[in-house]
């Protein structure tokens, strides 16, 4: 992004219910999604989704997250074997690349409004070739949603509590804490109660 482009679109961030930073990591993975989809690279590209998912457990809003649900999809599609040899995939790949660049020209002009309806077209076309999407959306909500127990753990919250507040089993929040190996961290037994709440506010505010 040139740097005549890149204060002209924090300008227009000044009116838009969307943070700077957020802006910038949409951006980079749909420029991003677009490179390895055009090169094919189905595995890279589930990762961009990952890292969009990170995002939305940081920033919360329907942006990131749909964002996420999007490009997971996608690469989910391209998985399927059977699809890759059809006769379908041609037209479906333009559809996706020309709706991603889409995407970013509607983000980076501030139209969040036809940035959702591009999102929900795109939604559509996906649901076409793939009776599973539901499933993608569900697996992304639900990763997002451990990601940001994982953040609340992170702050001194008992298990329990990190699981009542996000409709989570325990057992899922324990599974996903050991992997990320949060519960070794000494920070969180040396904050103070008050300490606590004030960082579980700061996540949900």
């Amino acid at each position: 992004m040139s740097t005549e482009k890149y204060f002209y679109l924090r300008k227009l961030l000044t009116v838009m219910e969307i943070e700077e930073e957020e802006v910038k990591d949409i951006l980079n993975v749909l420029h991003a999604a677009e490179e390895l989809l055009r090169e094919f690279k189905i595995d890279e590209l589930k990762e961009c989704s990952n890292h969009i998912i990170h995002s939305a457990a940081i920033y919360q809003d329907k942006y990131a997250i749909n964002t996420a649900i999007i490009i997971y999809a996608i690469s989910k599609v391209l998985e399927r074997r059977k699809f890759r040899e059809s006769k379908e995939i041609e037209t479906f790949v333009e559809k996706v690349l020309k709706g991603l660049g889409d995407l970013s020209r509607a983000l980076e002009a501030s139209n969040l409004e036809d940035f959702m309806r591009i999102i929900k077209s795109m939604m559509r076309e996906i649901s076409l070739v793939d009776r599973n999407f539901s499933e993608y959306l569900e697996h992304v909500l639900h990763k997002a949603r451990l990601k940001k127990a994982s953040k609340i753990y992170e702050h001194g919250l008992s298990l329990g509590k990190v699981a009542e507040l996000l409709g989570l089993s325990k057992w899922e929040v324990m599974q996903y804490t050991g992997k990320t190996r949060i519960h070794d961290r000494k920070d969180t037994k040396t904050m103070s109660v008050r300490d606590r709440l004030k960082k579980v506010e700061d996540i949900f505010s």
